[in-house]
């Protein structure tokens, strides 16, 4: 797949989401400042309306997002990480792929990882799997290239 064309399955996987108002954030998150930070960013726009600044400032807390503000977001996260870009696209990438399972074992960070992709139906599941292929083709990334290979809560359905 060229990087055209999966920006295009993006864009089709996510057209029907619609922006997430309320809650944004996960319960663990709702009282830090950086995950409020984030969802003052994302309030009322569209994933398109959102720059890839914006969105590298506030990257490590896309782990924060509730499952209705992840899906309505994450494609955002997924177009900014095909994106030659020497400034932000590494960091992004590597985001992207530690918000699509926990971050360890423990309890909280599998409940939490669980509820983020939670919302995402099979097409959705689908594009952001061969997105992550494109990346390991395409940038050699390690961090996708492993989520590929081990069972996470992306592949529950």
């Amino acid at each position: 797949m060229t990087k055209l064309s999966i920006e295009a399955a993006i864009r089709a996987a996510f057209a029907e989401v619609t922006v997430a108002s309320d809650a944004m954030l996960q319960a663990p998150y709702a009282e830090s400042e950086d995950a409020y930070e984030l969802q003052q960013i994302l309030a009322d726009r569209t994933w398109s309306q959102i720059s890839r600044r914006d969105l590298f400032r506030h990257r490590e807390m896309l782990v924060a997002l509730s499952g209705w503000a992840y899906q309505a977001y994450v494609p955002a996260y997924l177009v900014a990480a095909l994106a030659d870009d020497d400034d932000y696209g590494a960091d992004l990438r590597q985001y992207l792929a530690h918000s699509l399972a926990p971050l360890s074992d423990r309890g909280i960070h599998v409940t939490t990882a669980t509820e983020r992709v939670s919302r995402l139906d099979g097409a959705q599941r689908a594009v952001i799997a061969g997105t992550l292929r494109f990346l390991v083709t395409t940038y050699r990334d390690t961090a996708a290239a492993e989520l590929l290979v081990k069972r996470t809560p992306l592949d529950a359905s």
